[in-house]
């Protein structure tokens, strides 16, 4: 019974709090959201970049840098977890026309948040980009909670198994003592 739900719980805590809202970086755009924490763990948060068929900006010799302001403000506990100017440079999972960067990794206790940032300078190079922000688990983090959602209720249904022939021996012993 219980092999069902934990998946439904891992997929609850791997839900991105922030999934796809838009950023301009030229010109220089802002963005302010709140989001909920459902499990303490590290986050990041990134840049996603769709171009016209190149990612040479974000990635080519480290990437252009984007100025950004950032703050991480808890509602829940009234102070910022982070405030302050990062320059993010270069990219991970690149290809065709599509590109991340790491914007920062911040480790964030259940609750509610509002995230504020913008970027400080234009940056021209990425005109012709639509730029998204995200915050995700980290890799590690997902990889565990992914590993655990296929193999805990594995683990269930063959002990629920076990259980089940276990008691269809006893039962059949009980029998046999009766007669």
């Amino acid at each position: 019974m219980f092999a069902f739900i934990i998946p439904i719980g891992v997929s609850y805590i791997l839900k991105p709090p922030i999934s796809n809202e838009s950023i301009s970086i030229s010109p220089p755009g802002s963005l302010d959201c709140k989001f909920h924490i459902n499990s303490g763990n590290t986050y990041n948060l990134e840049f996603n970049f769709r171009g016209d068929g190149y990612t040479d900006p974000v990635s080519t010799n480290g990437g252009v840098p984007i100025p950004v302001y950032l703050e991480i403000y808890s509602l829940t506990n009234e102070k910022y977890i982070f405030q302050g100017e990062l320059i993010t440079k270069g990219s991970f999972g690149s290809s065709q026309g599509y590109a991340m960067r790491n914007i920062k990794s911040i480790w964030l206790k259940p609750g509610n948040y509002k995230l504020s940032m913008y970027i400080v300078k234009d940056v021209p190079e990425f005109t012709n980009f639509k730029t998204h922000i995200a915050m995700k688990l980290s890799q590690i983090t997902y990889e565990n909670y992914y590993f655990a959602s296929i193999f805990i209720p594995f683990l269930l249904i063959i002990t629920d198994i076990i259980f089940v022939i276990f008691f269809i021996i006893r039962s059949v012993k009980l029998k046999k003592l009766i007669e």
